[in-house]
């Protein structure tokens, strides 16, 4: 049996650099920090062309803001990942 937590215990530990998922998802499906500060990216950086020419016309580089990332259990990873409500009351979250 994991050791279970609520979603602010799970966002601390994303924080400190940790991977987490909630039971009820099963163990192919996780979150992770992308980036855990905003952080200047130049454009060469950026794999969407409207994300690079945006950097280009500012100079060269754009700020990429913290954000989160779900691997999904299709082994997808789904950038930008934000919690539902279930998800933010849920007290099932898990270290991975």
């Amino acid at each position: 049996m994991s050791i279970t937590m609520d979603f602010s215990d799970a966002l601390r530990l994303l924080k400190a650099g940790g991977r987490l998922r909630r039971e009820a998802w099963g163990t192919d499906q996780w979150l992770a920090v992308s980036c855990p500060a905003a952080r200047r990216v130049p454009a060469e950086g950026f794999w969407s062309e409207h994300n690079r020419a945006y950097a280009e016309r500012c100079g060269g580089t754009a700020v990429v803001l913290p954000s989160l990332t779900a691997k999904m259990p299709d082994g997808g990873v789904q950038m930008g990942w934000a919690p539902t409500q279930a998800d933010l009351f849920a007290q099932d979250w898990v270290a991975v």
